[in-house]
């Protein structure tokens, strides 16, 4: 059995002199935990005190690092089918549960670009029947979006309107690709863009971003191609070595895209961690078009580890870099093991790795684990939907997640903070507001006794086994 909450934090009001504070003022901090017994439960406000310890944590505001843009999660076909299908009032206020203020306000949501693997079945914006083409994209239509993708995203953007979007295709049409067909691989042939089409598919993406913008839903971002370096025998994929998608950004869909007044920044690579040299040949090879639109590198989580993420800072410090998928699914049935594993991997790991966002999975999937079309069958989604009594479970993904969305604002910036206990990780930030804002995890089997020192100050922290802390003050 796990302890119960307990965070002791010593310290009496007291006048501050040093350090930075004010004279005849104490800064206090608020905490919120996190850990399988219970989620989000606030402690009393405490009080920073003069130090007289060298500290287990340190947070230096003085310096900071990268923007930091959003955390969020997917809305595939199934997540979208199954929260606007939710009856008045419990879509509503499971929606401001997820995207509000006084909920988890997440401000970041990928979008697939045609169908997923969570799809309630295949398609493109554009297919045709075997043996055809439409090289003029005559045929072109998002109507399949218009039903409950779109409607959906509108209602989000009126809760938080910051919310950021992240476009993905998983597949070309079918007649666009060299086994002319929808799945990664079909009869054993892989399914590749074929270079004639080229041009026809950046028109397609253009297509896409112009007709999501005519419905009043701008996307920040496109990543060209998910996971180009799998074909997948079950669903829509298409493999896309670098240097084609090289060739395909600087000749095709920068053109386009400029030519177009398309503002949406292009992300390179979509897919694992264990492949940095993928972005480092896109990026190391962009022409002057493509350098005004592509903006970093998008990472997967399944492969590799996160520390491939500096290594990519380190070679194009200018460039951005996402967090753009990972589910957890049945084979992690631990609340706290998985909660540890987020927060060390795509939450205070990829912000310690010059992360600027990142997005989970499906944020929504049924009693079933779908809809799924192929691929993974035991995947979790961030809630659970039951629809056959319309229950709302919030998983252990949800928390960990909101975790960073609740306390860390758009457009914070990360911050210098260090700690010397090997079972506490931490990453800090400062918001637009001047609020600082300190993310730990503890990641042991046992209480960690710390003391978090900031300006020549302290608070001391009793943190349980597996549990979060989020520390916020002025």
């Amino acid at each position: 059995m796990r302890s119960s909450i307990l965070l002791v934090l010593t310290g009496l009001i007291a006048a501050c002199s040093s350090g930075g504070q004010s004279s005849g003022s104490a800064t206090t901090a608020t905490i919120y935990t996190t850990n399988e017994s219970t989620q989000f439960a606030i402690q009393p406000q405490q009080t920073f005190q003069p130090q007289t310890v060298i500290p287990d944590l340190v947070v230096d505001d003085s310096i900071s690092y990268q923007q930091i843009e959003g955390f969020g999660a997917a809305i595939t076909d199934s997540s979208a089918y199954l929260l606007y299908s939710l009856p008045e009032p419990l879509r509503t206020n499971t929606l401001q549960q997820l995207f509000g203020k006084n909920g988890a306000n997440f401000s970041m949501i990928r979008v697939p670009i045609s169908a997923s693997d969570f799809s309630l079945y295949d398609y493109t914006y554009d297919d045709m029947p075997l043996g055809e083409s439409d090289p003029t994209l005559a045929n072109f239509s998002i109507f399949h979006d218009m039903t409950y993708i779109i409607p959906l995203l509108k209602l989000i953007k009126e809760i938080n309107p910051q919310v950021k979007l992240i476009a993905t295709p998983w597949s070309a049409p079918a007649w666009m690709k060299t086994n002319q067909n929808y799945f990664g691989t079909y009869n054993n042939v892989i399914g590749q863009l074929i270079d004639e089409d080229m041009s026809t598919y950046a028109r397609f993406l253009t297509m896409a971003m112009t007709d999501y913008e005519e419905n009043g839903l701008h996307f920040d971002y496109l990543t060209v191609q998910n996971e180009p370096l799998f074909a997948p025998d079950t669903y829509g994929g298409m493999f896309m070595p670098a240097n084609q998608q090289s060739s395909f950004i600087n000749s095709y869909l920068a053109p386009e895209f400029i030519a177009n007044g398309i503002t949406t920044k292009v992300l390179t690579y979509d897919h694992n961690w264990d492949h940095p040299e993928y972005p480092a040949y896109v990026l190391g090879n962009l022409n002057q078009a493509s350098s005004q639109i592509v903006s970093g590198t998008a990472y997967h989580c399944y492969a590799g580890d996160v520390s491939t993420q500096s290594v990519t800072h380190q070679e194009f410090p200018d460039k951005k870099i996402f967090m753009t998928e990972c589910t957890s699914g049945d084979w992690a049935p631990n609340f706290g093991d998985d909660l540890v594993w987020d927060m060390q991997n795509l939450f205070i790991g990829n912000l310690n790795n010059w992360g600027n966002g990142a997005t989970k999975w499906n944020f929504a999937l049924d009693q079933n684990n779908g809809p799924y079309v192929g691929g993974c069958t035991n995947c979790r989604g961030l809630i659970t939907v039951n629809t056959t009594n319309n229950q709302i479970t919030y998983n252990v993904d949800y928390y960990s997640t909101a975790n960073m969305s609740k306390f860390i604002q758009p457009s914070s910036y990360r911050i210098a903070s260090s700690s010397t206990n090997p079972n506490i990780e931490i990453t800090s930030v400062k918001n637009p507001d001047g609020q600082i804002v300190s993310i730990l995890v503890n990641s042991a089997e046992s209480v960690q006794n710390v003391v978090l020192g900031w300006k020549q100050h302290t608070i001391n922290l009793n943190i349980p086994s597996q549990t979060v802390a989020a520390i916020s003050w002025y």
